[in-house]
């Protein structure tokens, strides 16, 4: 069964039968250190019933409070809460996030621009292969530094460890005048690295050509 816990409640009343309210942001960060995993938000309007009578505010509206559960029901939060009405549920996947980078340099250090950065993410099975669903995973091109960068986000349940594994590749043609056309030549050829979530990885590669 899934774990039942409040989240948050909304710490301003709702006044005029609910027509106006004032809403706060918050941070779910249990939920956002797991990666692939689902989960239930329901909102439901309470009152306090430690009260005889649900306090009336200066516009004539029924004050009321707002709380957020996440993976279960209104009831039992606490003794003298009551829900009011059906709670509202929308479920939720917590995403892999991380950012994934490629710096590409000639053999004398000067920035490579315009080469294709190509990432795929790993699978494990009975020997390391590109996930065909996540590949490419991403494509860009680095910049005048010879630099790419990606935040990637995933919102899939595979994805639920927290370390996932990524091949970055390298690709540069180049057209001459005279119309001869040269893909050039990485050293190392393409990276195989790992990111955790929430973190980043830069690899680097040396274009000889």
């Amino acid at each position: 069964a899934r774990r039942r816990s409040l989240v948050v409640s909304v710490p301003f009343s709702a006044r005029g039968c609910g027509g106006a309210f004032e809403p706060i942001t918050f941070s779910d960060q249990h939920a956002g250190d797991r990666p692939g995993v689902v989960y239930d938000y329901g909102v439901v309007a309470t009152f306090d019933d430690t009260r005889m009578a649900p306090k009336t505010d200066s516009v004539g509206g029924d004050v009321a409070r707002m709380v957020l559960v996440v993976n279960g029901t209104c009831e039992g939060r606490a003794p003298h809460i009551r829900c009011e009405g059906p709670m509202k549920v929308v479920e939720f996947t917590t995403p892999w996030r991380g950012v994934v980078g490629a710096i590409v340099q000639s053999e004398t250090n000067d920035p490579v621009a315009d080469a294709t950065i190509s990432v795929c993410r790993l699978r494990k099975g009975a020997e390391i292969s590109k996930d065909p669903t996540y590949c490419p995973l991403v494509e860009g091109t680095t910049d005048v530094f010879g630099e790419f960068e990606h935040v990637v986000e995933v919102t899939d349940i595979s994805w639920n460890a927290d370390q996932q594994h990524f091949r970055i590749t390298p690709f540069k043609q180049t057209t001459f005048a005279d119309g001869t056309v040269t893909t050039h030549v990485f050293e190392p050829p393409f990276v195989d690295t790992s990111v955790r979530h929430q973190m980043a990885d830069v690899v680097e590669f040396v274009d000889e050509t």
